[in-house]
């Protein structure tokens, strides 16, 4: 009876994870971003590996002396990610700055209209502090 009861718990448990819901912990968000050249790309974000280097305080300061403009954000938030861009062959470890409502327009770019972007965001290396990427993000969420 005991040895029936073990294989049984043992089925239920195997199962179990069966059919499971996928975790968002893991999952890669992907979405398109214009980077300060024009380019859009695509980018995928997922959880950090690692803990950064810096605090979230000098990634603000670092990406506050990179957004362009004397706009005034409706709200500033900051998230560590991991960072996958399509030109790049691995992930960067990086604070995203989102400044919103911070209308984003490349450099040089003397038209206005399709490759602008509602919110600015600036990616700020999380070991060493350097900006490493300023882009628009339409679809910015509103992670903490």
């Amino acid at each position: 009876m005991t040895i029936r009861f073990a294989a049984l718990l043992l089925a239920l448990v195997v199962l179990s994870g069966c059919g499971a819901a996928p975790d968002r912990q893991t999952a890669a968000a992907q979405r398109a971003i214009v980077t300060a050249d024009g380019q859009r790309l695509q980018a995928g974000e997922a959880p950090a590996a690692a803990r950064p280097a810096i605090d979230e305080a000098a990634a603000r300061a670092r990406a506050a002396g990179a957004v362009p403009g004397a706009a005034k954000p409706s709200a500033v938030r900051a998230r560590f990610v991991a960072l996958t861009l399509e030109t790049e062959p691995s992930a960067r470890q990086v604070w995203l700055v989102t400044y919103a409502g911070v209308l984003f327009v490349p450099e040089g770019c003397a038209c206005h209209g399709d490759n602008e972007t509602a919110n600015t965001v600036v990616a700020v290396d999380g070991q060493t502090g350097a900006v490493v990427l300023l882009f628009g993000a339409a679809d910015e969420r509103a992670a903490p």
